[in-house]
């Protein structure tokens, strides 16, 4: 999802989700599910200058290390 339209700011917000996944190729050990939400805000300062800000979330992470 991206907005748009906010004057000198854009933003953007989104999630991703990842099932469970085979950590051993006879599919006897798997990962839990990770959830994962990435938002940006941008501003412009001039038409050549913009200045961007990421915050990146993992949810469960001490679940999914292993992976």
């Amino acid at each position: 999802m991206t907005i748009q339209n906010l004057g000198q700011w854009t933003a953007s917000l989104w999630d991703r989700y990842f099932g469970p996944r085979t950590l051993i190729e006879d599919n006897s050990i798997k990962s839990n599910s990770t959830t994962v939400f990435n938002l940006q805000a941008t501003y412009q300062i001039n038409p050549k200058t913009r200045v961007r800000f990421d915050v990146f979330n993992r949810f469960n992470g001490s679940a999914n290390d292993i992976t």
